[in-house]
């Protein structure tokens, strides 16, 4: 859960316009988006195999 604690410490303004902060900003907004569509995927998928 650290890519939460990422993407809340840049949504408050304190990450400034470092590289490596913003790199990392997008990969927490990626998972963010990521690792629910991927959970939701795969219990579709197990429901349809029944």
């Amino acid at each position: 859960m650290l890519w939460f604690v990422v993407l809340v410490f840049l949504q408050t303004g304190i990450g400034g316009s470092n590289p490596v902060i913003m790199a990392s900003g997008f990969l927490a907004i990626v998972l963010l988006y990521a690792i629910p569509l991927t959970l939701v995927v795969y219990d579709v998928s197990l429901i349809l195999k029944l």
